[in-house]
């Protein structure tokens, strides 16, 4: 049975329904960033996790023992790298539907501005870097796992080679001993791909992390300022009109 998407949660759709209501939109494109970032990384991850399954069985037929135990670890340090962020995403998913749900009793309790003051408690753009720091060590986890799986394929070359230079004065056996480290590259090469492949997803989702932080930053910047010239623009108002009245008066 399918999870419930997060977009799809109650205290999520009730958040941005009352958010819509009162006018908030930049509060609701702030809330909605994230929900759409972590959607998307439970999908990726979904996806990873399912791929990496598949290489299991092919690394376990990897005939050289010694270099079947090299990949076995580097699998399990990949499974737990997507454990890990997983875990992460669970986190800070659960943290904000609990934040939503309070936001908009905060709401009915205390009213706009106290909703208003429910959301920048969420913290948002401070989740989302905790969110790109996790995705920046996965990255580099996987990446540091594929440079090993081209020493490995390196030295299986070398091994290799030495076999086929053997076989010129030994017929057969060496042929077939080619054969099974040939078998054992086709392994290495799939799990490199994921490795490399999920490398390059995690450094993608700690980029776009980034980004929607600098968005928020940005928004907010420009938001201030506008607040700032209507207070201005409000002031010099008043301040027009006071002669008017003080010349009324005289």
């Amino acid at each position: 049975m399918e999870s419930v998407k997060l977009s799809a949660c109650p205290e999520i759709t009730e958040l941005f329904a009352v958010l819509e209501q009162n006018g908030l939109h930049q509060e609701k494109d702030k809330v909605k960033s994230l929900v759409d970032y972590i959607e998307d990384m439970e999908t990726r991850l979904s996806d990873m996790t399912a791929e990496l399954s598949e290489i299991r069985q092919a690394v376990g037929q990897i005939h050289d023992s010694t270099l079947r135990a090299k990949c076995g670890r580097l699998y399990t340090k990949a499974e737990e790298k997507l454990k890990q962020a997983k875990t992460v995403v669970v986190t800070v998913k659960n943290n904000l539907m609990q934040s939503a749900g309070h936001a908009v009793k905060t709401f009915r309790d205390k009213g706009r501005d106290a909703l208003m003051q429910a959301v920048t408690a969420m913290r948002i753009p401070a989740a989302l870097e905790h969110l790109k720091s996790g995705m920046h060590r996965s990255a580099e986890a996987m990446r540091d796992s594929a440079g090993r799986i081209d020493a490995m394929r390196e030295e299986l070359h070398e091994v290799g080679q030495h076999l086929k230079n053997a076989g010129r004065t030994l017929f057969g056996k060496p042929a077939r001993e080619a054969e099974k480290l040939d078998a054992d590259k086709g392994a290495l090469a799939m799990l490199r791909r994921f490795m490399e492949g999920a490398g390059s997803k995690f450094a993608d989702m700690e980029q776009r992390a980034g980004k929607l932080i600098s968005k928020i930053h940005t928004d907010q910047g420009r938001e201030s300022v506008k607040s700032e010239l209507q207070v201005l623009m409000s002031e010099r108002c008043k301040g027009a009109k006071a002669p008017t009245v003080h010349e009324q008066a005289r």
